[in-house]
C-alpha cells in the first residue's frame, strides 16, 4: 500500500468516526503531515503514537503480517461499519487466521489438515462476528445511523452465511460437526 492509500485509509476512518469535527480536522493535519509508519501504527492500534527507528521496523513487520495492505477499497468499507479500535481489531482477527492455519501444516495433505483448517477459520469467523457485532451497538454515535446498521446486519448475515458453508461443508465430508 502506497503512501497516498495509506493516507486515503486514515482520512476515511477519522471521516467516519464519532470524533468531534474540530479533532477530525486535527486528525486529518496529522494524517497530511505524517510518516507512512505512522499512519500503518495508527491504522494497526488505532492510537497515534511516537515512533523510533526500532518501532518502526517493528510496525513495518506488524503491517506486512496483517491483512491491511488488502487495498483501499476494502478497508474503507470496513470502516464505514466499524470504530477505528474494533476495525483494527476485526483485521486483526482475520490476520490471526491466516497465522493460525499455519499451525495446521503446511505442506501435509490430510484429512486432520483439512479438519485443523475448518476449525481455524470458524474459530476466525466467529471472532470477526463477535466485533462486528459490538460494532452496531456503536452505530447510534455514527453520521448515519441507520446506514451503519444496514452494513453492519449485511456483514453478520454474510459471516454466518460463510460459517454455515463452512460446517455443512464440513459435516458432508467427515460426517460430523466441526464442534466435535
Amino acid at each position: 500500500m502506497d503512501s497516498k492509500q495509506l493516507k486515503l485509509v486514515c482520512a476515511g476512518c477519522v471521516m467516519n468516526s464519532a470524533l468531534t469535527n474540530s479533532a477530525k480536522i486535527q486528525m486529518l493535519e496529522f494524517i497530511k503531515e505524517s510518516k507512512d509508519v505512522q499512519l500503518k501504527s495508527l491504522l494497526l492500534d488505532g492510537k497515534i503514537i511516537n515512533i523510533d527507528e526500532q518501532a518502526e521496523e517493528i510496525v513495518n513487520d506488524r503491517f506486512k503480517a496483517s491483512s491491511l495492505q488488502e487495498g483501499p477499497v476494502g478497508s474503507i468499507m470496513g470502516m464505514l461499519i466499524f470504530t477505528p479500535m474494533l476495525w483494527a481489531a476485526y483485521r486483526a482477527a482475520k490476520a490471526a487466521v491466516e497465522k493460525d492455519s499455519k499451525i495446521c501444516g503446511t505442506f501435509d495433505i490430510s484429512e486432520k489438515r483439512d479438519k485443523c483448517l475448518v476449525k481455524v477459520k470458524l474459530r476466525g469467523l466467529t471472532q470477526q462476528l463477535s466485533i462486528v457485532k459490538k460494532a452496531l451497538g456503536d452505530c447510534p454515535k455514527s453520521k448515519n445511523p441507520v446506514k451503519c446498521k444496514q452494513k453492519g446486519q449485511a456483514a453478520i448475515q454474510k459471516l454466518q452465511k460463510q460459517a454455515q458453508t463452512l460446517k455443512n461443508n464440513y459435516n458432508d465430508r467427515f460426517g460430523v460437526s466441526p464442534n466435535k
